[in-house]
């Protein structure tokens, strides 16, 4: 879903991969975005204010993110993190550290709202 997310929004796909640099992306599962009322059909209409929230500057693995008490987003706004979960409860990290060419993608369990 977040793939289809971005392929709606191409100028921000071009910008991800065109931007020298390494980026951690907070990918909601797909149940998620169900969740949150969107799916297939309607990715296109997810802001991109809420996809930059799910995507941080550099390659922070799980380490890295669990010692950090927040983390600034592409949208410049925070995240919150304790102990794997973000932003009180919208989120928990499910999987970590997923390796992809230009950064690290862990799987959350919810959408991130600025």
């Amino acid at each position: 879903m977040l793939i289809a997310a971005l392929v709606a929004k191409p100028d921000l796909l071009e910008t991800l991969n065109t931007r020298r640099g390494q980026y951690t992306v907070f990918a909601p599962v797909d149940a998620a975005f169900g969740t949150a009322g969107f799916d297939e059909d309607n990715a296109g209409e997810i802001p991109e204010d809420i996809l930059l929230y799910h995507l941080t500057r550099g390659r922070r693995y799980a380490d890295s993110v669990l010692g950090a008490p927040r983390l600034r987003m592409l949208n410049r706004e925070f995240v919150t993190q304790d102990d794997g979960v973000l932003n009180d409860g919208q989120a928990t990290i499910v999987v970590t550290d997923l390796e992809a060419a230009n950064g690290v993608v862990h799987a959350v369990d919810g959408v991130l709202l600025p």
